[in-house]
């Protein structure tokens, strides 16, 4: 009963499943800034490799307490290969009229290349955030 001799070009299961989806990866990591007083985000720096035909976004966003940085808007402030670390957050903060708060949200984006015989994948090995805080002063 059923299909009669079902037949299949290729194996859906694998590598020509990943090929057909073409899904970007993404990571995220929440930063905390002071405790009190202004934090001031300075860089994101990152050791990333692109292929040929890959790529990584790094978008911010930034918020006073962790249940508004789950509204904030996004920021992108890296593509890789065509940026070079480190980016000037607080540059790039200013120039989209966003203050800097306590928490930083930083999400990565990774674009797969893909060809009809193989999938090429960009790799992050690390990144991170510097920022400071204004002198305790007793």
């Amino acid at each position: 009963e059923g299909l009669v001799g079902p037949y299949t070009y290729s194996d859906m299961t694998g590598l020509q499943a990943i090929l057909a989806k073409n899904d970007p990866g993404h990571y995220r990591e929440r930063f905390t800034g002071c405790t009190a007083g202004k934090t001031s985000w300075y860089q994101l720096d990152w050791d990333v490799e692109t292929p040929a035909g890959t790529s990584v976004m790094f978008r911010v966003r930034t918020a006073a307490t962790e249940a508004a940085l789950d509204a904030a808007k996004w920021l992108t402030v890296a593509v890789i290969p065509t940026a070079v670390p480190p980016v000037d957050l607080d540059a790039k903060l200013k120039a989209a009229g966003i203050n800097p708060e306590k928490f930083l949200d930083v999400e990565v984006w990774l674009s797969v290349s893909q060809s009809t015989q193989s999938l090429v994948t960009p790799k992050v090995s690390s990144f991170g955030v510097t920022h400071s805080c204004p002198p305790d002063i007793q």
